[in-house]
């Protein structure tokens, strides 16, 4: 949340949360981010979570 713009990979989203010893898989990750989305549309921010095909997620705007 720091640097909004910046895309983070799931395995550096992984490594923040878990720290490097973890051994979460990136579909994990998959299902927390649907989970928030589907929490942050019903309070009517459809763009919280951008994600960057290829690349990885990043904050939206967070505009209603």
């Amino acid at each position: 949340m720091a640097a909004p713009e910046r895309v983070r990979t799931r395995d550096q989203i992984i490594t923040s949360i878990y720290g490097t010893n973890s051994v979460m898989s990136g579909r994990t990750v998959d299902s927390h981010i649907r989970n928030l989305r589907h929490k942050t549309q019903a309070l009517g921010y459809s763009d919280i979570i951008r994600t960057i095909h290829g690349v990885g997620l990043r904050l939206g705007s967070c505009t209603t």
